[in-house]
């Protein structure tokens, strides 16, 4: 059996793929495949600065990352939204409440015309739920109904 990527690692490389085809700087490149790899992100700039890593092994400046992040909105690859100071959590976080506020942001899939990835456990219940479904349909017939259609058949060779 081989080794299958995660669904994170896979929508990383499904973003990867579509930032180098959209013409991203690489910057940009890199925060499009950040986001895509944890599929919402509330990290703000200065967290993510301390992921993210230039060529030369230096980190980005967290302006730097806003103003690449700020730009690929613009330009339709990801929607981010502000939340403030003080608003509820962000969606799946268990304690990620700041003084400053933080900005929700989630890759927008369409714009570099792919599809949503699927989670892979949901590729497989899918794949499970079809092969089901298809052992159902070939199922051996129980007594009850080998009797009904062995009915059936007698009554079209009679005709009545």
């Amino acid at each position: 059996m081989t080794n299958k990527p995660g669904s994170h690692q896979h929508a990383a490389d499904r973003a990867a793929r579509g930032a180098v085809e959209a013409g991203l700087s690489p910057l940009e490149a890199k925060i499009v495949v950040h986001v895509a790899a944890r599929g919402l992100d509330w990290q703000n700039d200065a967290e993510l600065a301390a992921e993210l890593e230039r060529p030369d092994g230096r980190r980005y400046h967290r302006e730097s990352i806003g103003r690449a992040r700020r730009q690929i909105t613009r330009e339709g690859y990801i929607e981010s939204r502000r939340l403030l100071p003080g608003q509820a959590l962000p969606p799946r976080a268990k304690f990620k409440r700041t003084s400053h506020g933080t900005t929700l942001k989630h890759v927008i899939w369409s714009r570099f015309r792919l599809q949503v990835p699927t989670p892979r456990g949901q590729r497989t219940r899918e794949r499970q739920r079809i092969r089901r479904e298809e052992q159902r349909a070939q199922a051996p017939m129980t007594p009850a109904e080998i009797l009904a259609a062995a009915d059936a058949a007698r009554r079209r060779i009679d005709g009545s």
